[in-house]
């Protein structure tokens, strides 16, 4: 995963002149340029006004960014202010359990959650099985984190915890219910959903305890 696209932005003004020159192709040249204008022009649109997330269509869109870069890319924390929209659009969606790529405490925003449990990954080998996810409930998941990423997590009470690489690609065990920002999956996971996950990670069922 590239971490700062930024890097490779010098190069951009000379794709932009090797790209001007089918302006040159009198016939077919211009009225594709035309084209691939309008279509870049709807594409940015689609994605406004989040277009720190913007990935066009021949990678996916936005909606697979985070299979193409992750980190300053795609999820730096934007997306509070949706996350609680969302929240108050959806009052089913609690109690809420979170784990949130930044040192900004959610709760700053009025969002009420408890911390997301660690999944099974080499870093948390010798924590008691059933203290790891998956777990049943409502979450609400940073995508850097999703894809294998870490860095210090909000920890619900003020405070931060440190992270682990890995610690919740669980999550890909999943599909999301609702993406409120690019940056943010949330999932609402049942008991039998996290028992089958948990069967294929090999930690023990949950026998119905959340």
């Amino acid at each position: 995963m590239n971490h700062h696209l930024r890097y490779v932005l010098p190069l951009y003004p000379f794709l932009f002149l090797f790209a001007a020159r089918v302006v040159r192709w009198e016939r077919i040249g211009r009225p594709l340029a035309a084209v691939c204008l309008l279509l870049n022009l709807a594409s940015v649109s689609r994605v406004h006004p989040q277009e720190l997330a913007y990935f066009n269509e021949l990678v996916g869109g936005p909606e697979n960014g985070h299979l193409h870069l992750l980190e300053s890319n795609l999820d730096w924390g934007q997306d509070l202010l949706r996350l609680r929209k969302w929240l108050d659009e959806h009052p089913e969606a609690r109690p809420l359990r979170m784990a949130y790529h930044n040192l900004v405490d959610p709760s700053v925003y009025g969002i009420e959650y408890a911390p997301a449990p660690f999944g099974p990954c080499p870093g948390t080998r010798g924590m008691p099985p059933e203290s790891l996810g998956p777990r049943p409930g409502w979450f609400a998941i940073s995508a850097n984190l999703v894809m294998g990423s870490y860095f210090y997590t909000p920890d619900g009470c003020w405070g931060l915890r440190p992270t682990v690489r890995g610690a919740f690609t669980y999550f890909q065990e999943f599909d999301p219910v609702a993406r409120p920002g690019w940056g943010l999956f949330v999932y609402h996971i049942t008991p039998e959903q996290a028992d089958r996950a948990r069967r294929r990670l090999g930690l023990p069922p949950l026998g119905g305890r959340p």
